[in-house]
């Protein structure tokens, strides 16, 4: 059965909600729930040089001293541009990207999340969709040497705005080691329906970001404008069929639980947990 993590991204709304919750705090508290792994952010812990061992070493040792793997990363990219009409400028992108790839199989991890660029209305699909998969192919290929899952989100604000646009891009780099997320929100937002989204788009799903959703975007000053995420039982989606037919469709790596601009990130973790547990035990 799937193993569960939390994602350190949820605590990184300090100046929305005004809470500082340390990165010791965290681990305290996934290891106290009996989570799995952690998937880490660097905006909540930042990253060591990826050319560090010893500091990486540390900063993995961290989790794992807690019974807890490194489930992966979400991607912290320096350089270039994904969607620029300069081959350098995406070529650049690449190679961070690469090093991030890297970086991830080094602490241990087994998935590396992308989120490549923000939402570009001026370019058009056909555009996006070259660029992106041109760019991400030399990623995909060094992620299959070394076994890491790496994937892109499908999200109201981001480049990939689609299911249909992140498909495109996933079939059109064609690798075993490189497809999407599947978020409970972004996808009732997008799709409007989040457990129909599991049954079409099931054999892209590559990694999941768990958690309930009443269909709204977040729009408070400072927030990121995307789709809310709430602690399950408290939106609206079938979370239970969720997690019945992800299963069926034969889903089998790390289910991350969300709690992106929560306001209270520590109680909607708890009872996501809870909810997570209740479900897997009767699969």
């Amino acid at each position: 059965m799937w193993k569960t993590c939390l994602g350190t991204n949820g605590f990184i709304a300090r100046k929305l909600y005004g809470y500082d919750y340390s990165p010791e705090e965290i681990l305290d508290h996934a290891q106290e729930m009996e989570y799995d792994g952690i998937e880490v952010h660097s905006q909540f812990d930042p990253f060591p040089n990826q050319d560090d061992d010893v500091a990486i070493t540390i900063y993995a040792e961290k989790i794992i001293s807690r019974g807890m793997e490194v489930a992966g990363i979400q991607a912290q990219i320096t350089k270039g541009k994904i969607f620029s009409e300069q081959p350098e400028e995406r070529k650049a992108w690449t190679q961070s990207a690469i090093g991030q790839v890297e970086f991830c199989h080094k602490l241990g991890g087994v998935q590396c999340g992308f989120w490549p660029a923000a939402r570009q209305p001026d370019l058009p699909d056909q555009v996006l969709v070259s660029r992106l998969s041109e760019a991400f192919i030399p990623v995909a290929e060094r992620a299959e040497n070394l076994n890491i899952m790496i994937t892109i989100e499908p999200e109201p604000v981001q480049i990939d705005y689609s299911y249909e646009i992140a498909a495109q891009i996933v079939d059109t780099v064609g690798s075993s080691h490189f497809q999407f997320i599947y978020d409970c929100a972004h996808a009732e937002v997008m799709v409007g329906d989040a457990l129909e989204t599991v049954t079409e788009f099931g054999h892209y799903i590559g990694h999941v970001h768990f958690c309930d959703s009443d269909g709204t975007v977040r729009c408070e000053d400072g927030a990121s404008q995307t789709s809310t995420h709430l602690a399950a039982g408290d939106g609206t989606l079938d979370l239970s069929s969720i997690l019945k037919t992800l299963h069926k469709t034969g889903y089998n790596r790390w289910l991350q639980v969300d709690v992106w601009e929560s306001p209270n990130p520590i109680d909607c973790s708890h009872r996501t947990k809870l909810f997570v547990d209740s479900v897997l035990s009767t699969l």
